[in-house]
C-alpha cells in the first residue's frame, strides 16, 4: 500500500516580544508495512498492529502569523527537503507502528500510533536537537462486499 500523508505541528514562539504562531506541515509519500492479527469471528474482531513506515517528503510550507500594535502579518514560506545544507528538513522518515483495530460486521474502527526514528532536521545541521514525527492516527471504515 502506498499513502499520501500530512504531518505537521503548531507552536507559539515571540520574536523581539511580538508573539507570532508557526503552522508547519509536510507532505510525505509514506509505505507502511505491518503486521496484524485477527483474533474473533465475522461478527466482531479484535485485531492489533506492529510494523513500520517508510516515507519520502515531497512537500512542505511554514506560516507564520503574528500581531503587534493593532497591525496583523502573515507570511508563508515553502520548506526545501533533503539532508545537505540548503534544506530544511530531512527528506527521509523512517519509523515504528502499533495500532489496534476492532471489526463489528462490516464497520472497522483503528487506532495507530507512529513514532519516528530519523529527526526532521537535515543531517547536515548541527544540532543537538532531535525532533521526530510522532503521529496518532484514528479511522473509520466501511468494508464492502460479503465475507
Amino acid at each position: 500500500c502506498l499513502l499520501y500523508s500530512v504531518k505537521g505541528y503548531k507552536e507559539d514562539v515571540t520574536e523581539q516580544g511580538i508573539p507570532i504562531k508557526l503552522t508547519t506541515t509536510l507532505n510525505y509519500i509514506e509505505f507502511p508495512f505491518n503486521f496484524t492479527y485477527s483474533i474473533g469471528n465475522d461478527k466482531f474482531k479484535v485485531m492489533p498492529l506492529v510494523g513500520f513506515y517508510s516515507a519520502f517528503g515531497i512537500s512542505g510550507k511554514v506560516k507564520a502569523e503574528g500581531s503587534a500594535n493593532g497591525v496583523s502579518v502573515s507570511t508563508s514560506e515553502k520548506l526545501k527537503f533533503g539532508s545537505d545544507e540548503k534544506a530544511d528538513v530531512n527528506s527521509i522518515d523512517l519509523g515504528l507502528n502499533f495500532g489496534l483495530s476492532a471489526e463489528i460486521s462490516n464497520l472497522q474502527i483503528s487506532a495507530k500510533y507512529s513514532v519516528g526514528y530519523f529527526r526532521l532536521e537535515p543531517m547536515s545541521v548541527d544540532t543537538e536537537d532531535r525532533t521526530t514525527n510522532k503521529v496518532l492516527s484514528i479511522s473509520v471504515a466501511y468494508l464492502f462486499g460479503g465475507k
